[in-house]
């Protein structure tokens, strides 16, 4: 019987409750993440931080902003959702994050801030809407897999070794 039990338990979702939002991690390895307002910056202690069990990441309508340190080292991380009411990715949101293959920034995010998406090695697509203006320091570093990128035009300042170690990039649009 105790075997059934752990079963049962370890199918449960884990939840964790901050001021605005909810973090709601399932079995199947997805990381939803609801509520309303900004992520709150995190040192190396959110809810998912180093968690390999994570496979999706779901931030849903009335998220702001993704906050510093929200998802690093989640190797077993494949795909994201960011809703387009996200207007900021904080510093090593996303790093080392190695499972990545690609990302989809929506039109409402203005800042990528620095090492968000560093050392992301299975990286091959980014994709960015509409109106970032801002691209920080090391925010692409050693993505290794990386082959291409578009920056929009309303891009004005891409940061030191933004794209630095992306041995395999090989176009770089300007739109």
């Amino acid at each position: 019987a105790s075997s059934a039990a752990s079963d049962v338990y370890k199918r449960q979702p884990q939840v964790w409750i901050e001021d605005n939002l909810t973090w709601t991690l399932t079995a199947d390895g997805t990381m939803t993440i609801s509520g309303s307002g900004a992520m709150q910056d995190y040192d190396y202690n959110s809810p998912a931080f180093y968690n390999s069990n994570i496979k999706k990441v779901v931030i849903e309508d009335g998220v702001t902003s993704i906050g510093d340190n929200a998802f690093p080292n989640c190797a077993g991380l494949e795909s994201i959702e960011i809703p387009s009411g996200v207007t900021s990715i904080g510093d090593f949101a996303f790093s080392r994050c190695s499972s990545l293959t690609s990302i989809t920034i929506p039109s409402s995010v203005t800042s990528i801030e620095a090492s968000a998406f560093e050392d992301c090695s299975s990286l091959t697509s980014i994709t960015i809407l509409g109106d970032v203006t801002s691209i920080g320091y090391n925010a692409f570093s050693d993505c290794t897999s990386l082959t291409s990128i578009t920056i929009p035009k309303s891009v004005k300042s891409i940061e030191n070794n933004a794209f630095s170690g992306c041995t395999a990039l090989t176009e770089v649009l300007l739109e």
